[in-house]
C-alpha cells in the first residue's frame, strides 16, 4: 500500500501545453463532425421540402378540377387574376374564369385587394385582401351576362370571395397556378408551381393535371367583368 501512495505521488500530471494541444484536438474534432452533420441535415430539410410541396400541389390541382369541370356557360383565361375589369380574355393566363348556371367563378393565385361583398346592388359587408401565393375563389352574379368586378368608386367587389385553404395549410411555402384552354373548349391544362419564396422565383415543385370538362362551351375572349356605372 505503502508502495502504491509512493507512485501516486510521484507520478506528474498534464502540463498546460498538453492542455491545450487536447482541447484544440477536441475542438478540431467537434467541428469536423459538425461539418458532416450540416449536409445531412441540408438534405433532409429539402426532402421534407419537396415531400409538402407535393402533397399542396396534388391537393390544389384536385381543388382547381373539381370547380373547374362544373363549367357549363363559357371559359376564359387572364393573364392576371389581381384585376380582371374591361380586360380581355385569353386562352392561357394565371388564372381561369368560368360560367356556371346561375354564377361566374374565377380561381387565381394571384392576390386580390379587401373586396366589397355584394348582393345585387346591395352591400353585405367585405372579404380581407388575399396575398398573392394563395388560391382564392372569386364568385359574381351572371344574370345579364355581364357583371361587376368593380364598384363606382372602383373598390374590388364580388357576390362571394374565399381563401380556399388557410395559410397554414402551405407550410410556408406559396403557389402559383397558370392554365391553358383547348381551342375546342373541351380541356384545361392546369399547372401549379410551389414556391419558397413571398416573391415566388425560387421553385420547389411544379406538376400539372388536364381537366376534362363536362360539356362542350365556348373560349370567350372578349370583356365579360365591368364596373359598376355610378347612380
Amino acid at each position: 500500500m505503502k508502495r502504491i501512495r509512493s507512485v501516486l505521488r510521484g507520478r506528474e500530471g498534464m502540463t498546460l501545453v498538453e492542455l491545450v494541444v487536447s482541447a484544440g484536438l477536441l475542438c478540431l474534432v467537434i467541428a469536423v463532425f459538425s461539418a458532416s452533420l450540416r449536409p445531412a441535415a441540408e438534405i433532409s430539410r429539402r426532402t421534407q421540402e419537396l415531400n409538402s410541396a407535393e402533397l399542396i400541389a396534388d391537393d390544389l390541382l384536385e381543388t382547381v378540377r373539381s370547380r373547374v369541370e362544373t363549367a357549363t356557360e363559357y371559359i376564359k383565361c387572364y393573364e392576371n387574376g389581381a384585376d380582371i375589369t374591361d380586360r380581355t380574355g385569353s386562352s392561357s393566363g394565371s388564372a381561369v374564369e368560368f360560367g356556371t348556371s346561375n354564377a361566374v367563378e374565377l380561381l387565381t393565385a394571384d392576390g386580390c385587394a379587401e373586396t366589397a361583398i355584394m348582393v345585387g346592388s346591395r352591400p353585405a359587408g367585405t372579404e380581407a385582401a388575399v396575398e398573392k401565393g394563395y388560391l382564392l375563389e372569386r364568385y359574381y352574379d351572371n344574370s345579364t351576362g355581364v357583371f361587376y368586378s368593380k364598384n363606382a368608386d372602383g373598390t374590388p367587389c364580388a357576390r362571394a370571395l374565399a381563401q380556399t385553404y388557410a395559410k397554414g395549410f402551405y407550410m410556408g411555402l406559396r403557389a402559383g397556378l397558370y392554365f391553358e384552354l383547348d381551342e375546342s373548349g373541351r380541356t384545361v391544362t392546369a399547372t401549379v408551381t410551389i414556391f419558397r419564396d413571398a416573391d415566388m422565383t425560387d421553385a420547389v415543385f411544379s406538376d400539372s393535371l388536364l381537366i376534362d370538362l363536362r360539356y362542350d362551351i365556348p373560349v370567350k375572349t372578349g370583356v365579360t367583368a365591368q364596373q359598376r356605372p355610378a347612380a
